[in-house]
């Protein structure tokens, strides 16, 4: 494989649709912050190594239904394998997903794999929207006191609601009952003209009654409104991609996680 710089990398990922959204997001980041980031091509495949953090992250986005196995071997050793590896699958055949796993199971074991969508369709959506709205820096005390609940990963409430409303670094959607919010649905700005939803979360004794619905509709409006895509990356269970099926998503990427043994 040829070495080429992040910008040539990144401009072949943007060739390449909606596939590489994530590929493209996180691969501006690391250049937006000023990272080394070594990136290899040829014409089945994209590599690029995040070096920002104490293990290595190596990202394999393939072209093609195949690639070059051995060259992502050698990378990896040049490495010491001290590496994490997420390889987009989507466009894979199973045979090569067969035989990639052979390769790699010496030194690297399978962790689990990612899903994302993506809502396909420009048309209208026909839903009433009275209980779901935006929430503004008003909504502060109603919204903390949503859960107490402790989510692994996730800030508190305040938090969210600081970043992402008070300093505008994305949106929430807050689907209210009797004056109450009892759930809602965080999200921002992945890439320009592309939403990307952070977190849906609805109450315990309201669940199963819509209302996850309701608030992934209400998304896909907004980001149709302001003529953006509406993604929806790493559902991280069960429940977020069925409420996102049920919303009209179509799993877009799927990625496996591989990580040292």
């Amino acid at each position: 494989m040829k070495q080429i710089s992040g910008s040539e990398a990144l401009q072949i990922l943007a060739q390449n649709g909606p596939e590489c959204m994530i590929a493209s997001d996180t691969l501006g980041y690391l250049l937006k912050n000023k990272e080394s980031v070594p990136c290899y091509w040829d014409d089945t495949c994209i590599i690029f190594i995040d070096q920002s953090t104490e293990t290595d992250l190596v990202t394999v986005v393939p072209l093609a239904h195949t690639f070059d196995s051995k060259a992502l071997v050698n990378i990896l050793n040049q490495g010491k394998v001290n590496s994490g590896v997420l390889i987009d699958t989507q466009k894979l055949s199973e045979a090569f997903l067969s035989s990639l796993d052979l390769e790699l199971r010496d030194f690297l074991k399978y962790e689990r794999t990612f899903e994302d969508l993506m809502y396909p369709s420009k048309e209208p959506i026909d839903c009433a929207f009275d209980n779901v709205r935006l929430l503004d820096s008003e909504d502060i005390e109603l919204f903390a006191t949503v859960s107490s609940e402790s989510i692994v990963d996730r800030p508190p409430l305040r938090m969210l609601f600081d970043v992402f409303v008070t300093k505008e670094q994305g949106f929430i959607l807050g689907a209210f009952d009797e004056g109450q919010i009892v759930g809602y649905l965080s999200f921002f700005q992945m890439l320009p003209g592309v939403f990307d939803v952070d977190y849906i979360y609805i109450t315990p004794s309201k669940r199963g009654l819509g209302i996850g619905t309701a608030l992934g509709n209400a998304y896909i409006k907004y980001a149709q409104d302001k003529n953006h895509i509406a993604y929806w990356s790493n559902a991280q269970n069960d429940a977020s991609k069925s409420t996102a099926l049920s919303c009209g998503f179509q799993v877009i990427r799927q990625a496996r996680k591989y990580i040292k043994d």
